[in-house]
């Protein structure tokens, strides 16, 4: 019986030990406030990212219990820590991180499980958080080194495209600016007011297609807030639109036609020009208004004809005026 009673004592103790293993960090504020870990810790550490055998903190024992355990003839003890990503001095409980730890795998807390070893008598575990704070070590990456779109030509136009593949991924936490570099007066990106998700190049400038202007190359920027960026091409390619009608070189043509002129003949070829570039938008159709009976012209190349004989008597100057 007295022998159970001991082990008895021994097992309320490391009961006890338990919940006054104390962890107290050297780095940070060693609280259960702030973990990101999803179960509640009393202690919850911190260390930042990318740093190499960085103090986290010690384990220490209540000095109350010390005393105790002493009394109960167990006179050693020393520190333990499950797992490979820590390492802790078994005398001072000093604990360091075993090489270093990337805040975008993604891993923002781990639990480490540190454990009491009273010598010849049992373990007592003793579990608490670390979390893992990010550093700005990199920067934000377009999805695409290069990205083509065909816009419409005209005046200048807010949102003229909006994509979100425009976007920038930046593996650390934190906001993103962009800008447009090159050319840096013409253009602006900005992010959608009505898609959050997408970013929207706007232009400043009117972009004539039948002026020559054929693709523009634009240089886009993306930004975070320590300074860290990359960049990336966006090449806009101008589509033609039928703005544009077709013209005379001369608003009123005069024309001397004798009386005699052969039937079906050609009489002369009114030409028209149309400064759009598709071949389909610059397409010209040509038409009498009003139709005339002793004239015809072709629809597609513009040659008039005399379709009947003409009288000069008859067929007066003011006769003979048509569009």
């Amino acid at each position: 019986m007295a022998l159970r009673s001991v082990h008895l004592c021994v097992l309320l103790l490391l009961v006890s030990v338990s919940s006054r293993v104390l962890v107290h960090g050297q780095i940070g504020e060693c609280n259960g406030t702030g973990c990101r870990c999803t179960a509640s810790y009393e202690c919850c550490l911190e260390v930042s990212e990318g740093v190499q055998n960085a103090v986290v903190g010690s384990a220490t024992i209540h000095p109350e219990f010390v005393s105790s355990i002493e009394g109960l003839g167990v006179d050693q003890y020393d520190f333990t820590v499950s797992g490979s990503a820590f390492l802790i001095d078994p005398d001072s409980g000093e604990i360091t991180t075993n090489g270093t730890f990337e805040r975008e795998m993604p891993l923002d807390c781990l639990v480490i499980e540190v454990q009491l070893q009273l010598i010849g008598v049992g373990i007592v575990p003793h579990s608490f958080a670390v979390n893992i704070e990010d550093i700005n070590d990199n920067s934000p990456v377009f999805q695409n080194p290069e990205y083509e779109f065909t816009v419409p030509e005209g005046e200048p136009t807010a949102d003229l495209v909006c994509d979100s593949n425009l976007q920038a991924i930046d593996r650390d936490s934190g906001s993103i600016t962009y800008q447009v570099i090159s050319p840096s007066s013409d253009f602006t990106i900005d992010r959608s007011t009505t898609n959050t998700d997408e970013l929207c190049i706007s232009s400043l400038i009117d972009l004539d297609r039948d002026s020559g202007l054929s693709s523009v190359s634009l240089i886009i920027e993306a930004r975070d807030q320590g300074g860290n960026f990359s960049t990336a091409t966006v090449t806009l390619t101008i589509m033609d639109i039928n703005d544009n009608p077709p013209e005379f070189a001369e608003e009123k043509i005069n024309l001397t036609v004798p009386e005699n002129q052969q039937l079906d003949s050609v009489i002369t070829r009114l030409e028209a020009t149309d400064r759009d570039i598709d071949e389909t938008n610059s397409m010209i159709q040509y038409s009498l208004i009003p139709p005339q009976d002793s004239f015809e012209i072709n629809p597609d190349n513009g040659d008039l004809t005399l379709k009947e004989e003409l009288n000069y008597d008859v067929n007066t100057p003011d006769n003979n005026i048509f569009e």
